[in-house]
């Protein structure tokens, strides 16, 4: 269920919008929109204002997120998209600002609920939104592997001179990226490690979370160097059997990772 302050922020809200001749529609998506939030959810809203008060959307975006709650922190992306803090608990909020002819079937839309309609647009674009294509391509893969391979000597150069924190970052850095490849093979944007626990067998988490450094020593940044490889190499093998089909890449590991272990014997 939705935190008991964010649900009366919400009322407030919804009572404020439906009253405002400004707002000429609004839309909750998300998880939100879907009955699916939680106590620990964003509140996802879109808005869509008349032409007038679009003329002044920076003004207005402020005066209706303040009908939630008061505004701990305003961090605007874009002039029509603001992240905000508000309420009592630090709520956070995607607010999204509309013209009233920018009206279309984006993927967020999927699920959402209809909290003020206008000329019988919200349901029809509501009904037609689809989920985010997260259609993958082999030449995709093969970027991200080719980027992992020189990863593997880029990382091992900078530990095995003593830039154990740079290193250690370099891991953090692209495991997420081979994660989205398995992500997206299994039809989930995950912008980073989301999903983790919907989308990985128990088998891929231990590959995925032996691969990062507990700490940033020489020894565990090398550790965890090479358990990258290992779960690179495992998301490249699910890729092609998914494609039914090669990168096209030919890779030497035994040659690569001589290579690797010399960088540290050299120093």
């Amino acid at each position: 269920m939705v935190h008991p302050i964010s649900e009366a922020m919400l009322e407030r809200f919804e009572t404020a919008v439906l009253d405002d001749s400004d707002v000429l529609g609004v839309l909750f998506t998300g998880s939100l929109g879907r009955g699916t939030s939680d106590y620990f959810s964003d509140l996802d809203i879109y808005v869509w204002l008349t032409d007038e008060a679009y003329a002044n959307v920076i003004a207005k975006t402020r005066e209706l997120l303040s009908c939630l709650g008061e505004i701990k922190l305003l961090f605007p992306q874009e002039t029509w998209y603001t992240k905000a803090l508000v309420g009592p608990n630090w709520q956070r909020v995607d607010f999204a600002v509309r013209r009233r002819d920018e009206v279309h079937a984006w993927p967020e839309m999927l699920g959402a609920r209809i909290v003020k309609e206008f000329d019988g647009v919200l349901a029809g674009v509501v009904a037609a939104a689809e989920p985010e294509d997260a259609t993958l391509t082999l030449a995709e893969v093969r970027e991200e592997i080719v980027t992992e391979v020189d990863s593997q000597i880029y990382l091992a150069a900078h530990n095995a001179r003593g830039a154990c924190w740079s290193a250690a970052g370099e891991i953090t850095y692209r495991l997420p990226a081979i994660y989205e490849i398995l992500a997206r093979l299994r039809g989930r944007r995950s912008y980073g490690f989301r999903f983790v626990e919907q989308l990985l067998t128990p088998d891929e988490k231990n590959l995925l979370a032996a691969a990062w450094p507990v700490e940033p020593t020489r020894d565990e940044v090398r550790r965890a160097g090479r358990a990258l490889w290992i779960w690179t190499r495992y998301v490249w093998a699910e890729a092609e059997r998914e494609f039914g089909a090669s990168l096209g890449l030919t890779i030497d590991d035994a040659e690569l990772l001589a290579a690797v272990d010399e960088l540290y014997e050299g120093s």
